[in-house]
């Protein structure tokens, strides 16, 4: 894509898909909000990945992988990537060019994840500690834009 449009994804793209991105993103809310649910959706997606991997397809989805030593991310997360699907499941990882602000925006996932994935081990045993750990499985709650727990406060 970069080769036939160097703006794709940019403010200054002439063919704006960073708005048609944005429809696609926000299309599932829409959905949401419209029926109450996303019906087929999530179904009919395990189902091509499924037959992906029977059927030796080695077809190309983007699926949750660990993303270390990618794009210069050193942190342990998983972030979905378009890779190559089979019969051994992920076969590799399809190697994308990107922009440095592409890259940046890559490792700012990859760190929100991994902050959130601290907190909420962190958290974990702070409410275990507070009320059991046969009752903190379902107990956590977090606010996005501040992570505390609505049901105990605890940070």
């Amino acid at each position: 894509m970069r080769d036939l449009n160097p703006l794709v994804g940019t403010p200054e793209d002439p063919e704006k898909y960073n708005e048609m991105h944005k429809e696609v993103v926000n299309s599932a809310y829409e959905i949401i909000k419209l029926k109450g649910y996303t019906s087929w959706a999530i179904g009919l997606s395990v189902a091509s990945l499924v037959s992906s991997i029977m059927k030796n397809t080695r077809s190309c989805y983007a699926v949750s992988v660990s993303v270390q030593n990618f794009h210069g991310i050193e942190k342990d997360v998983f972030l979905s990537l378009p890779v190559v699907l089979g019969e051994n499941g992920v076969t590799h990882v399809i190697k994308q060019t990107l922009t440095e602000a592409e890259i940046n925006q890559l490792k700012k996932s990859a760190d929100t994840l991994w902050d959130l994935a601290q907190f909420t081990q962190t958290h974990t045993k702070e409410v275990e500690e507070k009320i059991g750990a046969e009752n903190a499985i379902s107990h956590s709650r977090f606010q996005q834009t501040n992570p505390q727990c609505h049901d105990c406060g605890v940070l």
